[in-house]
């Protein structure tokens, strides 16, 4: 089993807003790299730290286009992963489409699979549920997978919520897309199958973080991650809960084993002990809590690898290099801890 590095991280500013990794084109880091660049001149040290595997932030344009919010997750055009000047940049927040592929191809040739983080609950950005696009060379209005109102749940002349897991928690961002309750019938559940066997080709990936799936229908996950180019590779997905009945009733019964899902019991429960070494089992974790602290704090997220038949690795590590990469002053992190872990921790 192997540890995959999640390359992402987000901070809360002097004001309390979410920010993400510092970029050239803000004036105070001129001379920092674009993250995939980053990504790339590190996978040959990642690899010998113990890492089998990166997971990629989203790599879709989003509503922020190359600034600070824009973390992947308010993603804007599925088919711009930095190439077309939309939302008031080519890039995305982490470099052009041909950094990202450089940087794949140099994880790859490290000995690291590559995993992209997929967003496929919600998209923000558009006009009134309208989203229009670029073609691949600029021309407007012809991009590929337009969307209208049908497309969206919510009030006429949107559509009915589809069947999600829990829908008490199935909070809404931007535009939550429906695929089983689409107008017209599996316009976006086709177009998103598509989209993924593009960016799997194009970007050579060997498998997916898949967002929010408390939230979206489980007929969709299942038929996306067994369509295409997406077919038998590994999925792990965000299942937010920390009931680990909750979490293998999706992962087993619902999915039949084709995701994994990261292990919320746990992470909560590390989180805990983090936070207040004297709370939870002080007096017999102490020592681990004080090493654990060191480099998870909030973000270490184990897979429950025995509800998965693709059994791949067990454990995602985020972790912020600071002794290479700050992050901006007057930031605070959000959901990593600003250490990186030691070889001698890792071992």
């Amino acid at each position: 089993m192997g540890v995959a590095y999640h390359a992402h991280a987000r901070f809360l500013d002097r004001h309390g807003n979410k920010i993400t990794v510092p970029a050239p084109v803000d004036p105070q880091t001129p001379r920092v790299p674009w993250w995939y660049d980053w990504i790339a001149m590190n996978a040959a040290a990642l690899r010998r730290a113990g890492f089998t595997a990166i997971l990629y932030p989203p790599v879709c344009k989003t509503q922020s286009g190359h600034f600070n919010t824009g973390d992947g997750y308010g993603v804007f055009d599925q088919y711009d992963i930095g190439s077309k000047n939309q939302m008031g940049s080519v890039e995305t927040r982490f470099g052009s489409r041909e950094r990202l592929q450089r940087s794949i191809a140099i994880a790859h040739a490290c000995g690291l699979d590559v995993y992209i983080d997929t967003v496929m609950h919600q998209l923000i950005g558009g006009n009134n549920g309208v989203y229009r696009y670029l073609g691949a060379h600029g021309v407007p209005n012809i991009g590929r997978f337009p969307k209208d109102p049908g497309c969206f749940r919510g009030n006429p002349p949107r559509r009915p919520e589809d069947p999600v897991p829990v829908p008490r928690d199935d909070f809404s961002f931007g535009d939550e897309f429906v695929y089983v309750n689409c107008e017209p019938p599996g316009y976006t559940a086709h177009n998103m199958i598509d989209f993924g066997d593009w960016l799997t080709r194009s970007l050579d990936c060997d498998g997916y973080r898949v967002d929010d799936v408390k939230g979206t229908a489980v007929a969709f996950i299942k038929d996306w991650m067994n369509a295409k180019a997406m077919a038998g590779k590994f999925c792990v997905s965000e299942y937010f809960d920390g009931n680990p009945q909750s979490l293998s009733g999706w992962a087993q019964g619902a999915m039949g084993g084709r995701s994994a899902v990261f292990d919320f019991t746990t992470h909560f429960g590390l989180q805990r002990m983090c936070e207040d070494p004297a709370s939870t089992c002080a007096s017999s974790t102490a020592s681990v809590t004080r090493r654990l602290t060191r480099f998870i704090r909030l973000h270490l997220s184990r897979i429950r690898t025995p509800i998965c038949r693709l059994e791949k690795i067990s454990a995602i590590i985020s972790c912020w290099p600071t002794r290479s990469f700050l992050p901006p002053r007057g930031t605070r992190s959000f959901f990593t801890r600003t250490t990186a872990p030691s070889p001698a921790v890792m071992d």
